[in-house]
């Protein structure tokens, strides 16, 4: 298993629409590559070939469209990164 340090200030997620938080347990390689510190190419290969477990990374023939689609788990980069994400608060004004 390889040891990811993660970048300053990278606990905090980037922000998002409400509408895209509302109902949404996970998030996209490109949400989750500030707070890992690494590009979003470089987690959708590492979890296709299994070295990075974050989540899940589905096939195309599962899905029935053409690429692969992720799901990377809060509470798996949590885990990494050894504390917990900041979410924004409920009310707390958007970007």
């Amino acid at each position: 298993f390889m040891r990811m340090e993660p970048c300053v200030q990278a606990h905090l997620l980037p922000r998002m629409k409400e509408s895209d938080v509302m109902g949404r347990l996970w998030l996209s390689p490109e949400e989750a590559a500030p707070v890992l510190g690494m590009k979003p190419a470089k987690i959708r290969n590492y979890m296709r070939r299994g070295i990075l477990d974050l989540g899940l990374a589905i096939p195309p023939e599962k899905t029935g469209k053409t690429m692969w689609e992720f799901r990377i788990y809060p509470a798996k980069i949590e885990k990494i990164i050894g504390e917990k994400l900041e979410r924004p608060e409920e009310g707390e004004k958007q970007e």
